[in-house]
């Protein structure tokens, strides 16, 4: 999978990918496992026929915190 990103989220993602000491490509990973496996995520989408017509998205995060083991040998080199 190859995503990208709008430059003000990358810049969030990747500083609290150094404040855990990871490449911010693994902290994407646990966050897209973790919103995809906790009851209560979802996306919503509609439509609007104001101005530009197009598609609207809403995103509902998950009702509980997720939480991840990660083994030593799967963990990324950490970030310098």
């Amino acid at each position: 999978m190859e995503i990208s990103v709008a430059e003000d989220a990358y810049k969030m993602l990747d500083e609290l990918a150094r404040d855990a000491e990871l490449p911010v490509e693994f902290l994407c990973k646990l966050v897209l496992e973790e919103f995809a496996r906790n009851t209560g995520g979802r996306v919503y989408v509609g439509s609007w026929e104001s101005g530009d017509k197009g598609r609207r998205f809403v995103v509902q995060w998950p009702f509980i915190t997720g939480f991840q083991k990660v083994r030593g040998g799967d963990l990324p080199e950490a970030r310098k």
